[in-house]
């Protein structure tokens, strides 16, 4: 997951500079939040299509629980 933090980080990197925006040398973690979080829900959906994890929904939000190797 490592590299697909730096290709986010590069990537807004990337977009700041050519929109112009301030400051570029500066990344903040809101700037990456978004791809950050769209990565992480894809990784998640990935563990429950493999059955490494199951998922319910509580009141405020969805939940993970590891179904692990139960033998």
């Amino acid at each position: 997951m490592e590299d697909e933090l730096v290709d986010i980080i590069r990537n807004v990197e990337q977009e700041k500079t050519e929109k112009g925006l301030a400051p570029v040398h500066a990344m903040f973690l809101s700037d990456i939040m978004p791809a950050v979080k769209k990565l992480v829900k894809d990784t998640l959906n990935k563990l429950v299509k493999e059955k490494k994890i199951s998922w319910f929904r509580t009141i405020n939000d969805d939940a993970f629980k590891f179904t692990g190797d139960e033998e």
